[in-house]
């Protein structure tokens, strides 16, 4: 007998209370310590949950750890307007509440450095990055660019990991998940920092295997393979630093390995690899010029070949070098004023290993090089009726002109309640791809306009409800097309599209463990992009309205149990050649996604062991195209079977 989602969450907020006398673990932050937690994503400047200008979302440590998550996947779920769907080649991106995020409008990154690709902006995800080393994660679900730029237009994701005084000696971390005897998730990963005086130093190593699923996937064309050996996710990734008191450096270097045979939405008569390489280079000085004033300049340097296949079928060799330069001041002469601006300078220097005259840039050359130019500028002042942010950014690409976003929001936390009332712009600035792709190289950068409302009751020591309102308008989106039977692809704008909505979050906390709740609901705002139509009205292709999300932890004896379910309501999708035609997609079911993992500490040690089963209910989730372009769905995760073992901070 199938149970509704819903009565799942029920029963298990009831059962939790049962727990309410355990001994509270010395590792569990109370309600009141979450809410404090100070946090830089949404300016930059620390401040606490409910202050920060942003409709903000902090994953903890704890929560990452409890969990269970095999990658991001996992966790971005639990976050309200998150969703995933499928590209080409394989690839999965994100969406952030309704809006396909992947090209260039979701910001990833990893301790503050940019990790979404430089060609096309995109952002894979799938058995990537090693949360076991993360201390926290920081999300902004709505504007970003007026601190961050032209790819921050929808959200930032920010992977936060532990510094070198955390970790304290060693950190190692072994993961293994299997379907039917076949692994589909495995990581091992570890990490060393240490602090000696004014110097401290790190390194994190991680190693990942897995597969996208186990399941058939057929085409349009009713062509089938099999995915378990021919949808490999592999990533390696290495990062050291090193910082001797102001001073800080770093180098970063990331192989992501994919497999796909799935192409455009074609299949191919065998496998192919698709690779994303990049590394990363980066040096900073942290001036004190006076007690008030602090500047810092920043240097990093970045090499990247992302979507690298070698194929008869298909060929694709390009890479990227991008050279950066920005100097940041802090000006803060009381507790009542903060100011932050910056200039940011970037060359942007692509070449090609071409195969024909297509793959060649607009200048009819293998390379190309462009240029960016940007100054930005914030300032948060403290007043009796609240705190209040204005800020804004420019900038000038070589290529597609001036891009100016203003920014403003205020916040006001009266005793156990608070109040966010935030409008700003963004924009979403095109890559070098985009450029090379669009007729006649005439791709605008697309702008949006979005204002949010947010208000939050601490019931009490142990509970706070949040809720916030959204209207997110893009101007001149840019939409990437596919049409496998002519192998033509390409980026236009279009007048305009958008969402609009609610999210609701609930929290508990108390000495037994926690439980989250959220539920979020969009509807299509003025969409006139016909590629992300569904011709049902409040719905955009691929993306269910309404979501359901919960994750506990509480201890029964030595043991903690870590139950979690998202519940998507019903999505439209192309299922066929034919609706795709027609353009009436097929309306697709709700779907819940159920996980269970059972943990423990060994007492006296550091040393974590725990095990469980995702995709409990083994439902036939599939990862759904936003967009018209002959894809059918992808099918994701099949049931598994993990175990982990984590050693050390």
């Amino acid at each position: 007998m199938r149970r509704s989602p819903i009565l799942v969450l029920l029963l298990v907020a009831a059962a939790l209370p049962s727990f309410a006398q355990q001994k509270k673990s010395i590792e569990e932050m109370t309600l009141d310590e979450l809410l404090a937690t100070e946090i830089q994503v949404a300016s930059k400047k620390e401040q606490s949950l409910r202050e920060a200008p942003g409709i903000v979302t902090v994953i903890t440590e704890e929560e990452i750890r409890n969990s269970g998550a095999r990658d991001l996947i996992d966790l971005l779920r639990q976050v309200p307007g998150f969703d995933f769907g499928v590209d080409v080649q394989g690839v999965a991106g994100a969406a952030m509440r309704g809006n396909w995020g992947h090209e260039g409008k979701i910001l990833l990154l990893l301790d503050g450095e940019e990790m979404n690709e430089a060609l096309y902006s995109t952002l894979q995800f799938g058995n990537r990055f090693p949360l076991s080393q993360l201390d926290h994660i920081e999300i902004i679900r709505g504007p970003g660019s007026a601190i961050y730029g032209g790819n921050a237009e929808l959200g930032v994701i920010n992977l936060i990991t532990k510094s070198a005084a955390k970790l304290g000696g060693f950190n190692v971390s072994l993961l293994h998940g299997f379907n039917g005897g076949v692994g589909m998730h495995s990581r091992a990963d570890a990490a060393y920092g240490n602090v000696s005086g004014a110097m401290s130093y790190s390194a994190l190593a991680s190693l990942s295997g897995g597969r996208r699923s186990a399941r058939d996937f057929t085409d349009f064309n009713g062509d089938t393979y099999n995915m378990r050996y021919n949808s490999d996710l592999d990533d390696r990734l290495v990062d050291v630093r090193f910082a001797l008191s102001s001073f800080k450096t770093r180098f970063t270097a990331e192989r992501y390995h994919t497999t796909e045979r799935d192409q455009f939405g074609e299949n191919l008569p065998h496998k192919t690899g698709v690779d994303f390489d990049s590394w990363y280079a980066e040096a900073a000085l942290v001036h004190p010029v006076s007690e008030h004033l602090v500047i810092t300049p920043h240097f990093s340097f970045r090499h990247q070949t992302p979507w690298k296949e070698h194929d008869e079928f298909f060929y694709y060799d390009k890479s990227v070098d991008r050279a950066q330069g920005d100097v940041t001041l802090e000006y803060e002469p009381s507790s009542a004023l903060n100011v932050l601006s910056g200039v940011s300078y970037f060359q942007d220097h692509a070449t090609a290993k071409a195969q024909t005259s297509a793959d060649l840039f607009p200048n009819g050359k293998d390379s190309i090089n462009y240029q960016n130019l940007a100054a930005f500028s914030q300032a948060i002042f403290s007043t009796s009726i609240g705190k209040f942010t204005a800020g804004a950014r420019y900038e000038h690409h070589s290529a597609f002109g001036s891009s100016f976003v203003p920014r403003l929001a205020m916040t006001r936390v009266l005793g156990r309640m608070h109040f966010k009332a935030l409008a700003s712009r963004a924009f979403r600035a095109p890559g070098i791809e985009n450029i090379r792709l669009s007729a006649n190289n005439a791709i605008r950068p697309e702008k949006t306009t979005a204002y949010e409302l947010e208000a939050g009751y601490q019931i009490n020591d142990q509970m706070i409800v949040t809720g916030n309102l959204f209207d997110t308008k893009i101007h001149n989106p840019i939409v990437y097309f596919v049409n496998s039977a002519t192998d033509e692809e390409g980026y236009v704008n279009f007048p305009r599209t958008g969402t609009r909505g609610l999210e609701l979050e609930y929290r508990l906390r108390s000495s037994w463990g926690y439980l989250t709740a959220s539920y979020s609901y969009y509807r299509a705002n003025d969409n006139r992009v016909p590629d992300y139509d569904t011709s049902a009205g409040n719905y955009m292709l691929g993306f269910s309205p309404r979501k359901l999300a919960m994750m506990a932890s509480f201890k029964t004896g030595p043991i903690r149990v870590n139950p979690s379910v998202v519940w998507f309501g019903q999505r439209y999708g192309y299922t066929s050649a034919a609706e795709s035609d027609a353009g009436t997609p097929h309306r697709i079911g709700s779907t819940p996604l159920a996980n269970l993992y059972f943990s423990h500490h060994i007492e006296g040690t550091n040393i974590r062991i725990g095990a469980g089963v995702f995709n409990l209910l083994d439902r036939k989730y599939a990862f759904i195209q936003p967009y018209n372009s002959l894809h059918a769905p992808l099918p994701s995760d099949d049931r598994e079977v993990m175990v982990r073992v984590q050693w050390g901070g």
